[in-house]
């Protein structure tokens, strides 16, 4: 199959698992910063403010540009990771929706590198045994039609024949 050429397939999971992931780099940038202000503090408890700041800056410094520049690299690492399972969701959902409108829809599909791979036999057997059932539906509405045409053409046949029996009946003396 193709590459991927969208990068949001289904907003609401991809969103939620980036805001996540935000949550816990921002959770872990406070808990860092202040174990390092408590270090700080802990090593030298009558430091004023001023002294306490340049040292927090001069132990952070270094990490902190790399921080930042690796955050966007996560995110977008992971909304191409969640395509191998958004990705087969959205797909199953519109072949779902595919087979409400027609029975006859084309097997379902992931790509090799999807996850839930062992959702597509199922799913396509399913498929086949309504598209079986549909046909034996069609079959049986064709041969129940089929007898009531000849039921009907039979009652009709003998009505024709209860009255050319009767007009052609003598007439009864009197």
């Amino acid at each position: 199959m193709a590459q991927r050429q969208r990068i949001w397939i289904d907003r609401n999971v991809q969103g939620i698992l980036l805001e996540r992931i935000v949550i816990y780099w921002v959770a872990s940038l406070i808990l860092l910063g202040g174990t390092v202000l408590c270090d700080q503090w802990w090593r030298n408890p009558d430091g004023n403010f001023g002294q306490h700041a340049s040292e927090f800056f001069g132990q952070v410094w270094p990490w902190l540009p790399s921080v930042f520049l690796l955050m966007p690299l996560v995110l977008f690492d992971v909304v191409r990771l969640s395509h191998q399972f958004v990705g087969p969701i959205y797909r199953l959902r519109n072949h779902l929706h595919n087979l409400q409108d027609d029975i006859d829809t084309d097997p379902v599909s992931f790509r090799d590198s999807d996850y839930w791979q062992d959702v597509v036999g199922p799913i396509n057997w399913l498929q086949a045994q309504l598209q079986e059932r549909e046909e034996k539906i069609k079959a049986l509405q064709f041969i129940l039609s089929s007898q009531q045409t000849e039921s009907e053409a039979a009652s009709t046949q003998g009505a024709d024949d209860a009255y050319t029996e009767v007009v052609n009946e003598p007439a009864a003396t009197v």
